[in-house]
């Protein structure tokens, strides 16, 4: 899907990049039975490299390390996607303090501490090209 066309300067403004943030991890959200979920920290930079904000939709892969390979995603374990362009619903994912986005994304099974775990996170906007990233992260660290 081609982006909309958006004015300059305007389109300076609108995400180039988005990042997870080294902060993300894993998180037991108040359950007995361990660590259930990925606290997901994103960032989004604008054209000049400022934190923004960003309406679009956000699509997380949780996937096992795979290691000594050049592409470390494994066995894709979980799939979340949530749709920010509501203003109300951006609001509810958006951090004013740090100005980033917070997803607390969960699942039935539970993660085992200490394993190594790949995150990829791809957003779409009808306004953006689409912005990938993806990070290595150790469960319980």
């Amino acid at each position: 899907m081609r982006p909309q066309a958006v004015p300059e300067p305007l389109e300076v403004l609108l995400p180039k990049q988005v990042r997870i943030q080294e902060f993300t991890g894993t998180r037991d959200f108040g359950q007995a039975e361990g660590v259930k979920g990925i606290d997901v920290r994103i960032e989004a930079k604008d054209g000049y490299g400022d934190t923004t904000k960003a309406l679009g939709t956000f699509h997380f892969e949780l996937f096992h390390y795979k290691p000594n390979s050049p592409d470390p995603k494994g066995d894709r374990i979980a799939v979340w996607t949530v749709n920010v362009e509501d203003p109300k619903v951006n609001r509810r994912y958006w951090n004013d303090i740090h100005r980033i986005y917070q997803f607390k994304l969960g699942w039935k099974e539970p993660i085992p501490v200490g394993r190594k775990f790949v995150l990829t996170v791809a957003f779409q906007s009808k306004f953006t090209e689409r912005l990938f990233h993806q990070r290595v992260f150790v469960s319980g660290e």
